[in-house]
């Protein structure tokens, strides 16, 4: 999705799995989700992220690689002057000037 430069709607994202939820107004939704994380056991919590640590490293070994990536697209200035460009015009950087 990085590399597709496309935005999707919030019911696609819930399609594909991207979101747990979506409402027309967001607010309330955010509430009932807001009110329902309140009532969670901070020891809970603790344990359920201790376990979910357990699980696979993948992405814990991955992470210097991928900040190392992003810091190299990120600080090129042709890229960021094509970023801006998309901003403001919608011409993609693939396109001509």
């Amino acid at each position: 999705m990085t590399l597709m430069t496309q935005p999707i709607s919030a019911k696609q994202a819930l399609e594909w799995g991207l979101v747990d939820a979506c409402e027309e107004r967001s607010d309330n939704l955010l509430r009932k989700y807001l009110l329902r994380l309140r009532r969670l056991s901070k020891s809970g919590v603790s344990a359920y992220k201790r376990y979910v640590n357990t699980l696979d490293d993948t992405l814990a070994k991955c992470k210097h690689h991928a900040v190392k990536a992003n810091i190299e697209v990120f600080s090129n200035r042709g890229n960021l002057e094509k970023i801006v460009r998309y901003v403001k015009t919608g011409q993609f950087p693939w396109e001509g000037s």
